[in-house]
């Protein structure tokens, strides 16, 4: 605001030579670089010389102010521009950004590997334990089909389960359930087969198949039947009785008590502790006569324990019958009461033959032709 009247001043004194020497030599060098200088020592030339009085010939009137660029702003400009140019040329990762172009450094790819191996930590085991949670629900959901029809057969034999007899087999409770209707016989094999099982990996691999017999057939072939009885009961293992203290082997009576076990994931002599391996050889399911079936968690040290009564052995520590009403033995399906059919290293149907088997369950009709489920189960 006070440069504008003093310049204009001073320009009037430089026309009128009324100024210093030292001044007007200011006022010259102003002139030499300054274009607004001379633009407006020209503009007093013409007022002057149109015969105004100098002091007519102030600040000039705002339509006729223009603010017009240094007449060297354009060499100034690239002047600025090529030094800034040639200042970052020797930077690689700024030429590079001007240019679009980006690399990875080894400090990037460390850290977006860190950043995946972490996600991965977390997310694959929440992955898999939603997997295992949806078996296991699937598991307790064949074995309430598998309840249901043993209630349902000893609502209708007064209050008796399907009886195993001392010489018979604990995976005959699948038989006498499909001989006695309560089960369709393709749902019954479905329902056998614990989906986290390796009954249930042999079944996706077709390596075992499953049949759905006659009584007729019942009573064919004892050597192949006998063949059989590890994979008759599937999956699961079905209660055994218990001798009483004449030597009598007696009957699991119904009571419908939640404290009552009925069936169960069926143990695995390959696992230590005797233990089941159906769902990793976490833990095994278990279901009372009253329907409800639990998840229990294999225990370690706890099974040491003098009150600890194992679900699969007896208290002289076998796998067979029960030594009092109390003494609760789930039994694999080629259990009989006085123990396993095989010796360990046979129990396992594929082992006895070097044959696809096929798990054999009585038909609906014993007069009628045998018919057949085809799944897959337990054979190498």
């Amino acid at each position: 605001m006070t440069d504008e009247p003093t310049k204009t001043d001073e320009l009037v004194a430089y026309l009128l030579n009324d100024l210093s020497d030292d001044r007007r030599a200011e006022v010259e060098s102003r002139l030499a670089v300054d274009p607004q200088w001379r633009s407006e020592l020209e503009r007093l030339k013409e007022c002057l010389g149109e015969g105004h009085e100098p002091g007519d010939c102030g600040q000039p009137s705002e339509a006729q102010h223009t603010d017009e660029p240094p007449g060297d702003l354009v060499t100034r400009t690239c002047t600025l521009v090529d030094s800034v140019c040639d200042s970052v040329s020797g930077l690689s990762q700024t030429s590079e950004r001007c240019s679009g172009r980006s690399r990875w450094t080894l400090a990037d790819v460390c850290v977006a590997t860190g950043v995946v191996l972490i996600l991965s930590a977390l997310v694959l085991p929440a992955i898999r334990g939603s997997r295992d949670d949806a078996r296991r629900i699937a598991c307790q959901n064949n074995l309430r089909t598998l309840g249901t029809a043993l209630y349902d057969y000893a609502q209708a034999h007064d209050g008796q389960l399907p009886t195993i007899r001392a010489n018979e087999n604990a995976g005959m409770f699948a038989v006498k359930l499909a001989s006695a209707g309560y089960l369709p016989p393709q749902e019954l094999a479905q329902s056998l087969v614990c989906p986290e099982s390796k009954l249930a990996g042999e079944s996706t691999n077709r390596r075992v198949l499953v049949r759905v017999l006659s009584s007729r057939d019942m009573h064919g072939d004892v050597k192949l039947k006998v063949q059989l009885w590890p994979i008759m009961g599937g999956s699961y293992a079905y209660r055994l009785g218990h001798f009483d203290k004449y030597g009598q082997y007696q009957q699991v009576p119904f009571t419908g008590s939640r404290h009552a076990p009925m069936l169960s994931d069926a143990p695995s002599f390959t696992l230590a502790s005797f233990r089941s391996d159906n769902h990793g050889g976490n833990g095994y399911n278990m279901m009372a006569q009253d329907l409800s079936c639990r998840y229990v968690v294999d225990c370690e040290t706890s099974c040491q324990a003098k009150d600890y009564d194992h679900p699969f052995l007896n208290s002289d520590l076998t796998h067979a019958a029960g030594r009092s009403p109390h003494d609760v033995v789930m039994g694999r399906s080629e259990c009989t009461a006085l123990g396993p059919l095989a010796p360990v290293s046979q129990s396992v149907a594929a082992r006895v033959s070097p044959v696809s088997m096929m798990l054999y369950v009585s038909g609906m009709n014993g007069e009628g032709p045998s018919k057949r489920v085809r799944i897959r189960s337990v054979a190498k």
